[in-house]
């Protein structure tokens, strides 16, 4: 049974946009791929999180299968599946990729997480297409926070006080 829902297509491009963006800036800063490896890259990426998130997105309990849409890299889990996946299928050697050694991205109805190492945590709350999407705070200031274009909104909270 093919549990697809066209809405739920919709209703994810714009986080799953927003999480290939963040991605793709990590491995620009490694500086290894030419512009074409990263467009076809980016390209597998994106269709590879449409094909693994169309059955676990759910809007209106966006924690639902959260733990299935995050991508993961640590020590014990140096290759995401997902990212693999999308450097099999772009000829891409995982390795030029120049990710973090320590990396998690939450991808959620409405939110975009990534958090580096034990360090420090960066959350985006984005508006795309006049879409508000969610809360956002923040525990404390990333490097990652540097990645991200003036049209995505980051919103730092320090003791419960926004600073934008």
């Amino acid at each position: 049974i093919c549990t697809f829902n066209p809405e739920a297509y919709l209703d994810m491009k714009d986080e799953i946009a927003a999480t290939v963006f963040f991605i793709t800036r990590l491995v620009k800063k490694h500086n290894v791929l030419t512009k074409q490896q990263m467009e076809k890259f980016a390209s597998k990426l994106m269709a590879a999180m449409f094909e693994m998130y169309k059955s676990h997105w759910y809007p209106d309990k966006p924690s639902k299968g959260q733990a299935f849409r995050c991508i993961r890299i640590n020590q014990f889990n140096p290759r995401d599946p997902l990212l693999e996946r999308a450097c099999l299928e772009s000829n891409v050697d995982f390795s030029s990729l120049g990710l973090p050694k320590e990396m998690t991205i939450w991808v959620d109805p409405f939110d975009v997480f990534p958090a580096q190492g034990i360090w420090g945590s960066v959350c985006l709350s984005f508006v795309l297409a006049g879409r508000v999407l969610g809360p956002c705070l923040l525990r404390c200031l990333s490097p990652l926070a540097q990645l991200f274009p003036p049209c995505i909104k980051l919103y730092f909270c320090r003791e419960g006080k926004n600073v934008i």
